[in-house]
């Protein structure tokens, strides 16, 4: 399984589940806008794959995440329990790892958006 960012597709199959992950992804950040929630579709476009991955996995998805490593995880449990103005310092060092999480942590835009990019990217397990 390839964890890496950048990621590489083949025929005709694997570019019709990047389009279908892509169409359903661009969905999902539309409601998300249309319901007010901006700021999940922002974090969700904006995180690297790495690190959704790992958020994912943080939040229980393990079908689509990969474990991240102790400092990673206590770097989630410590943006979890920031409150916003920390949280915002903490974006400031580690701004992929913050948006992830925090799209993440929304089950009904969040973590769908953030899945339909890994998917699309055929990086699920």
């Amino acid at each position: 399984m390839d964890t890496n960012d950048d990621f590489h597709l083949h025929g005709d199959a694997a570019k019709a589940v990047q389009e279908a992950g892509y169409a359903a992804f661009y969905a999902l950040v539309s409601a998300a806008k249309k319901a007010g929630r901006v700021d999940v579709a922002r974090a969700g476009s904006a995180a690297g794959f790495r690190a959704i991955r790992k958020a994912l996995w943080h939040v229980g998805d393990r079908d689509a995440g990969v474990p991240p490593t102790a400092f990673e995880t206590a770097l989630f449990v410590t943006i979890d329990e920031a409150d916003d103005a920390d949280r915002v310092r903490l974006s400031a060092g580690f701004p992929d790892m913050v948006r992830a999480l925090v799209a993440a942590r929304d089950s009904d835009f969040g973590r769908p958006m953030l899945r339909a990019r890994v998917q699309a990217a055929g990086l699920t397990s």
